[in-house]
Parts: structure tokens; C-alpha cells; sequence
């Protein structure tokens, strides 16, 4: 019994080693793609209803999946820029995005030789609106562009520059397409240099009261490559995961699929102008290029141009923050009925929520209220001819008045009780201590705590890209989104503000000195006067 016994126990463990192999081997076999996307670019890249990441770019990947077992693929969704450090740091073995090539884009890294997508250029307009027709109609013109590689940016800035006297008058501005076409419409803004697949879809999903002006061949690509494609790393791996996408393209093509996906993803059939391209090349086994060292010192001087924005911001906020954090501490240290506990809910607020979202409530928050009194009270408001930068130092100066008004109460009431008492004493009213005694003192002590917000306060402009206004953090992101080198271009950014706090830390350092230095000469003459000896 027990040897047939030991014999069914020496199967077992046989099946299941083998098994055990055959899996291993075949995990082996596999290679794991993971493919980066921002999951925000409709119809290419998004998420549905069902919070499922899907659209054309992520349908096409899927159905190639299927056609190679040597491969795994899954999807990161990430924002447009990481998808490329993604890349640089072998995160991301793909990058599926409509992304168009350029000679500076293909130094860095590999595209498909097939594409799998054709897009023509058009023009958006308010409905029945005749001035522009073509693209010598765009000079004087307003339009909103996306400052991350979009080729918006680049046809706009080549227009400008061949064509001086008579410029596209632009904002750049991160907000989505559709808040640009609903600009377009409410007459805000006059054009917008579109891709036909995508205005077409928003128009479609939407009911957009828009008129598109299709452009030919060859004004198409004064604006754009027409062609969408695969980015991989510049690597043997990459040109071999390239190739087998390649091949792939053209199998759907030949067999229907990839019209089938753009009838259900886009709306119509794009996928006619494809021309299948046998060609492929062949990378070097050296490494890539992947970081630039002397790109970031010689982007510096081209980011600097932004800095006074920076600066304009920091101070304004600065002071506006500091005068209305002061008058918040000194209701708060009175403790003044109604108004402290109105204060304590402000202070809770904006010091609970990110800034982020305080800059989207102002920048977006205040047209939408000035609307609203407009309709109830027969006004007419605009916020049209506000410039961006005041939003911006709205927010800052109100996030920053909720810190600094705990720093100045913190002061306030560290001061010693018995110096206001000897000051009253001597005959001084409430008003002169509190200017002369309780202040500076308060103001001593609560100046570590305030530079240490002031440097904050610097380092948080860098969000003032998202309400359009172009601080030192977008000039960098502007300049790398030519060639995709986001790493070398924030590098030079951190390197400007690493710059700015050492001279701000040093400034305050002395400040600090001077002012403890004033303190202590001050009470020397207080301990030499006669009288005030006398009073203690």
C-alpha cells in the first residue's frame, strides 16, 4: 500500500514541477509592454462612462495585441509631459498619444514607420463669420493654443515670426478644446487651428454651432504632419517593438479593421489616405541621447525671460496676502464677535484644500459669478479684457493671507504680556504700545515663519500656468515641447528657482538680524531712561 502510495505522491509533484517549468517558460516567452497615455486627448485617448480608458489610439494598440503573443500590453495613464520621461526612463516601453513627428522629436526617439492614423487641418469659426477663409486670413486674428508640443503652438509661433506686422494675436492656456470652442462661439475668441477628426467628433458629441474650414494638402502641412504615430525608445528593444506594430498596421489596414475602429471611435472612415510605408529603420546599438547637459544651461537664459512674471506675482501676492492675513490675525487675537468665527472658516478653507484647485475656482469661479449677476441684476460684466495674471494674484494672495495670518497671530501673542503692561504704565495709550511695543516684536518673531511662506509663495507660481499666464516653469515646459526634452528644461527651472530662495533666505536672514539688532538697542535706551527705571 504505502510504495503505490509514494508512487501517486511522485506523479503529483512531477505534473505540477513540470507545470510549474512550462509556465515559467512561457512567462519568459512574453514581453510586458506597458504603454503610456494622458487618457485626456478625445476621441484618441480617454475614459468613458464607465471610467474604462478607451478611444481610437487605445482600440488600435488592443487589436494588436491580439495579433502578437510575443507581447504583453497594458496601459499608464499619466499627463502628456510624463509620458515622455516615461520613455527616457524605461518606464514606458510605447507612447499612444496622435503624436506627430518633427526632425527634433526623432533625434531623441523612434516613431513608426507606418501610420496608423491621417488627419487633415482645419480652421474653427463662430458660425456664418466670412473674414477668414484660408490661412492668410489668420493675421490680427485671436486664438487659444496648447503650449505642450501641440502643433498649434508651432505653426503659430513660425506664422508670427514670418509675419511681424501683422501677427495671430494668441494666449496660451491648458484649458480643454472644448472650452476653446465654446470661446469660439460666445465670440471671446476668433479662431482655432483644429484637427478635422477631432472637431468633428466634438461637434458631433456636443451640437457645436461652429463653422470648419477644410484646408488642402498643402496648407495642411504648413500646420501639421497629417500622419499619427507610434513613439518608442530609441533602442534595440524599441526598434523591434516597432517593427512588429509596423507590420501589424498594415495587416489591419489591408484586412478592414482599422476602418472598422475609426467608424466607431471617430465617426467616419479616416483611414483611406493611409499610405502603407515599407520602409524601416535601423537604430545604432550605441545608447541614446537621452539627457542633454548642455541643453540645460543654455535653455536658462531663454527661460529667464519669464522671470520678472515670476517676480511681478510673488510681490503683489506677497503684499496683499500679508496686509489681509494681518487684518485676519488681528480680528482672531480680539477675538471680535461674528467676524472670528467667518475668519476661522476662511483660514480652515484655504489651508485644507490645494492651490491647484483655489486657482481653477478663481480663474474659471469668477466669470461664472459675474455671469450670474449679469442675468439677475441687467449688468454688464465682462472678464474678457481682465488679464490672466490678476486671477492668478488673486489666488495666490488669498491662500497665502490663511497662513500668514497664524504666523502674525503666533507673534501677537508670544509678545510678553508684562512689556504691554510696563508700556501702559509709563502713560502710553493702547495704540502707541501696540505700535511701538506689541508690533515689532510681533513681527520678529513671526518673520521666520513669513519668509518661510514668501519662499512657498515663489516655488507656487509655477502653478500660474494653468489660469494662461507664462511664468518661468511654462517657459520651460514651452521650450521642450519642440523636441520633448521635458527633463533638461526642469532641470534649468529648478535650477532658476534653487537660485531665487538661496538670495530670498539670504535677504531674510539679514532682515532678521537687523531687526533683532533694532530690538535689542531699543531696549537698551528703555533700560537706560531714568523715567523708565523708575516706572519698574
Amino acid at each position: 500500500m504505502y510504495p503505490s502510495i509514494k508512487k501517486w505522491i511522485i506523479f503529483v509533484l512531477t505534473i505540477f514541477l513540470l507545470a510549474g517549468c512550462r509556465s515559467q517558460s512561457d512567462e519568459q516567452d512574453v514581453t510586458k509592454i506597458l504603454v503610456g497615455t494622458d487618457g485626456d486627448t478625445k476621441p484618441y485617448t480617454y475614459f468613458d462612462e464607465n471610467n474604462e480608458l478607451t478611444g481610437y489610439d487605445i482600440a488600435v494598440v488592443k487589436a494588436i495585441d491580439e495579433m502578437l503573443p510575443q507581447y504583453e500590453i497594458s496601459f499608464e495613464v499619466t499627463e502628456f509631459t510624463g509620458i515622455f520621461a516615461g520613455i527616457d526612463s524605461s518606464r514606458y516601453q510605447m507612447a499612444a498619444n496622435n503624436i506627430t513627428k518633427n526632425p527634433e522629436r526623432e533625434s531623441k526617439y523612434l516613431f513608426g514607420n507606418q501610420s496608423y492614423l491621417y488627419n487633415n487641418a482645419v480652421i474653427a469659426v463662430q458660425s456664418d463669420r466670412t473674414d477668414i477663409q484660408s490661412l492668410d486670413d489668420l493675421g490680427g486674428k485671436t486664438t487659444v493654443i496648447k503650449p505642450s508640443g501641440s502643433f498649434q503652438q508651432a505653426f503659430v509661433e513660425n506664422y508670427n515670426a514670418t509675419h511681424p506686422d501683422n501677427p495671430i494675436l494668441f494666449t496660451y492656456s491648458d484649458q480643454d478644446y472644448l472650452k476653446t470652442y465654446q470661446d469660439i462661439m460666445q465670440g471671446h475668441v476668433d479662431f482655432a487651428l483644429a484637427e478635422e477628426i477631432m472637431i468633428n467628433s466634438m461637434i458631433d458629441e456636443y451640437q457645436l454651432d461652429l463653422d470648419v474650414i477644410s484646408l488642402p494638402y498643402e496648407q495642411t502641412i504648413q500646420i501639421m504632419q497629417p500622419e499619427g504615430f507610434f513613439v518608442f525608445p530609441r533602442t534595440q528593444e524599441g526598434e523591434a517593438l516597432r517593427d512588429a506594430f509596423d507590420e501589424a498596421i498594415v495587416t489591419l489596414i489591408e484586412n478592414g479593421t482599422l476602418s472598422e475602429l475609426s467608424n466607431t471611435y471617430l465617426g467616419r472612415d479616416y483611414v483611406g489616405n493611409i499610405t502603407i510605408n515599407q520602409s524601416s529603420e535601423t537604430t545604432t546599438e550605441s545608447m541614446p541621447n537621452l539627457f542633454d547637459i548642455g541643453l540645460v544651461f543654455s535653455n536658462i537664459p531663454q527661460i529667464l525671460v519669464y522671470l520678472p512674471t515670476t517676480l511681478w506675482i510673488t510681490l503683489i501676492s506677497a503684499i496683499f496676502s500679508f496686509l489681509l492675513g494681518f487684518v485676519i490675525a488681528m480680528v482672531k487675537h480680539k477675538r471680535i464677535p461674528i467676524l472670528t468665527p467667518i475668519f476661522n472658516f476662511y483660514v480652515s478653507f484655504m489651508r485644507g484644500t490645494p492651490l491647484l484647485v483655489q486657482l481653477y475656482l478663481t480663474f474659471y469661479g469668477i466669470p461664472i459669478l459675474l455671469q450670474y449677476i449679469n442675468y439677475y441684476q441687467g449688468t454688464n460684466y465682462s472678464t474678457n479684457s481682465i488679464p490672466p495674471m490678476l486671477f492668478v494674484i488673486i489666488a495666490f494672495s488669498l491662500n497665502e493671507a490663511a497662513y500668514s495670518s497664524e504666523s502674525i497671530r503666533a507673534g501677537l501673542e508670544a509678545v510678553d504680556p508684562g512689556e504691554q503692561e510696563a508700556a501702559l504704565a509709563m502713560g502710553m495709550s493702547p495704540l502707541q504700545t501696540f505700535i511701538r511695543i506689541t508690533l515689532p516684536e510681533a513681527l520678529v518673531i513671526a518673520l521666520p515663519a513669513l519668509g518661510n511662506s514668501l519662499v512657498g509663495l515663489i516655488k507656487g507660481t509655477s502653478l500660474a500656468f494653468t489660469c494662461a499666464v507664462i511664468d518661468i516653469t511654462a517657459g520651460g515646459k514651452l521650450l521642450a515641447s519642440r523636441n520633448f526634452r521635458y527633463f533638461e528644461s526642469y532641470i534649468s527651472v529648478a535650477l532658476i528657482y534653487w537660485v531665487l530662495t538661496i538670495v530670498i533666505s539670504w535677504l531674510l536672514k539679514k532682515l532678521e538680524k537687523k531687526l533683532k539688532a533694532d530690538e535689542q538697542e531699543e531696549d537698551g535706551k528703555h533700560v537706560e531712561s531714568p523715567a523708565y527705571s523708575q516706572e519698574l
